[in-house]
């Protein structure tokens, strides 16, 4: 659902690109210039239509992609967009200087759809949060350190659906059938989030939930909580945030929008201390 500009000169770069973000429903345009892209920006603007996200190809023909970047990141008309610079002859100090320009991320090409894809979902979840510049690096040492998720869905196909696109994105996933199971499962682990569908046997979400925020280990008390209902009725959302749920996700989920809540309600992942010998 998010428009997407993608600033290339080189055809094949810019058709990949423009193709994966439609695969992904995403509305995408592309532009070869700054200033062909600077058009359809205003344009956009002008329709109260501005892009979400520009990906930004380093090397452009006719201005200097940092320069443009930071004149967009600065116009109010084009509110804000969440800016990519992607490069396939970086120099020392570039990521730096993309970030005091207004990017958000600077990735080396080619580009792989996967590198793309988690890019995409990072910098829209962790929009009003982040300060960290998305770069192949930072992108590693995240998927080095995973999050620990339980999900807790008395459907076996939900589960499994929710499973394989968690593990797809390089988290830890432990499932169980209802709320009972959820309880005793955050007693024993320590997990970054859990998410926990509101309809359940034998315990519900919401009386699970209630059930966790009680426990008496401060630390698992505040385990972030999502609940998952495939009916979004009025009153439903207060209800799981009543209770102290973190979030709201509505079936069906698609894989960028679970991932997403995954980076912006999970909690970071303890790092272990190192040994001393």
């Amino acid at each position: 659902g998010r428009s997407l500009l993608v600033v290339d000169g080189h055809e094949r770069s810019r058709s990949m690109i423009r193709d994966l973000a439609t695969l992904w429903r995403m509305s995408a345009r592309a532009a070869r210039t700054g200033r062909e892209a600077r058009q359809m920006l205003e344009e956009a603007a002008d329709r109260g239509q501005a892009f979400d996200i520009i990906i930004m190809d380093r090397d452009l023909a006719d201005q200097s992609a940092f320069k443009l970047g930071a004149a967009l990141s600065q116009d109010e008309r084009f509110a804000r967009p969440l800016m990519v610079m992607v490069t396939s002859s970086g120099f020392r100090g570039d990521a730096s200087k993309a970030r005091k320009a207004g990017f958000v991320g600077y990735l080396p090409k080619p580009i792989s759809a996967d590198t793309l894809l988690e890019t995409l979902q990072r910098i829209t979840a962790s929009r009003e949060t982040t300060a960290e510049l998305v770069t192949m690096h930072s992108l590693e040492e995240r998927r080095s350190n995973p999050r620990k998720v339980l999900v807790a869905d008395d459907n076996a196909m939900n589960r499994r659906i929710a499973q394989l696109m968690l593990e797809k994105g390089g988290h830890l996933v432990t499932s169980v059938l209802n709320g009972e199971d959820a309880v005793r499962a955050v007693e024993d682990t320590d997990f970054d989030l859990v998410l926990m569908d509101v309809q359940m046997p034998v315990m519900d979400g919401l009386e699970a939930t209630r059930h966790i925020r009680m426990l008496g280990n401060a630390r698992k008390a505040k385990t972030p909580i999502l609940a998952v209902t495939a009916n979004a009725l009025e009153g439903d959302e207060a209800a799981c945030l009543e209770v102290g749920m973190s979030g709201y996700l509505t079936k069906p989920i698609d894989s960028a929008s679970l991932l997403a809540a995954v980076e912006q309600h999970g909690r970071r992942p303890q790092t272990q201390p190192s040994p001393t010998g």
